[in-house]
Order: C-alpha cells, then structure tokens, then sequence
C-alpha cells in the first residue's frame, strides 16, 4: 500500500505529520477508488483542487490528466491580464498559459472542459448580452443623429466586444476582436 511507503520514506514522525488529513485522504481515495495511476504530480495541487479533480474522476468519469489541465487553463482564463511579472528591468508582462487538448475521439476532452469553463462561459455570456445592449442603443443614436444641446453631432463610440475565451482562432476572427 502506497500509505505504508510513504511513511517508511520518512526519517522521523514530524515530517508524517506535515502531511494534512486531506492530502493523505485524497491519496488513499486516489488507490481505493481505483482511479489510474497517471504520473501525473496531482499533489502539486492545492487539496481542495485535488479533490475536485478526485471527484469528477470518480463520479463524472472524467479522465484525469484532461480535467487537471483544464483546471489550469481555466484558472489562468480567469486571471487574464490581473497579473503581471517583471521579466528584467522595467520590462513587465502578462503570463500566459497557452493549452491544447489532444486526443482520439471519444477520450473525454469535451465534459470536463464544458463542466470547468461553465461558470467562465456565463461570464462570457453576460458580456456577449452587455455589448449587444450598446450596439443596439448604438445603431439606434446612430440612425436617429442623435444631437447634443448645443446642436453639435454627439461623439459616439462603437461598443468593443470583449470575450474571455476565443472559440474561432482563425486569423481573420482574431483580427475582429482586437481591431
């Protein structure tokens, strides 16, 4: 049993006891459940993430190298441009985290990626709502000319559209969203 090895691997008992209850738990869950043995370092997840990743594997049938990297991607979408690094000097950029999915078809990329980018997708959603709401007020103050008090045209400014997650990343899609 992995538990017994783990402990012999350590020289003294303090070092067991670092271990929390749900790192261990979700080691021994990992074995008894019979999800696969991936090679993949699931501990460098954060527990609660581990579980997450645990729990659909178990009760979803989600494979499990598949939902850990679109945990990763997800959580790097939410993030987007909020953070910043200093590479050298002044010189300060976003970090990206760039993921594909490859894999025959049938091997279960799609349900984790729709159930973990569902509450991003949302998002998405509202903004999509948000941005046909301005086009149309637009279009309207547009065909109406609208004017201000003074008689003078009002500037009015094209609603951007802002999404979160691209689906179409053909040149001439990305060449409409961020012109």
């Amino acid at each position: 049993m992995k538990l017994s090895l783990l402990v012999m691997n350590f020289p003294n008992r303090k070092e067991v006891a670092m271990f929390n209850t749900i790192h261990l738990t979700n080691m021994l869950r990992s074995e008894v459940e019979g999800v696969p043995e991936t090679g993949l370092p699931l501990d460098a997840f954060p527990d609660k993430i581990q579980e997450i990743i645990l729990n659909l594997a178990r009760y979803e049938n989600f494979n499990v190298e598949y939902t850990a990297s679109i945990i990763l991607s997800a959580v790097a979408t939410a993030i987007g441009n909020s953070c910043h690094i200093r590479i050298k000097g002044e010189w300060k950029t976003c970090p990206s985290l760039y993921m594909m999915l490859v894999g025959r078809p049938g091997l279960g990329k799609t349900p984790p990626l729709g159930f973990i980018y569902k509450p991003i997708n949302e998002y998405d959603d509202r903004l999509h709502e948000k941005y046909n709401e301005e086009y149309d007020e637009y279009e309207r103050a547009m065909s109406a000319g609208k004017h201000g008090s003074d008689g003078e045209a009002q500037l009015l400014k094209k609603p951007n559209f802002v999404t979160t997650v691209i689906y179409d990343s053909t040149p001439e899609a990305i060449l409409t969203l961020t012109a």
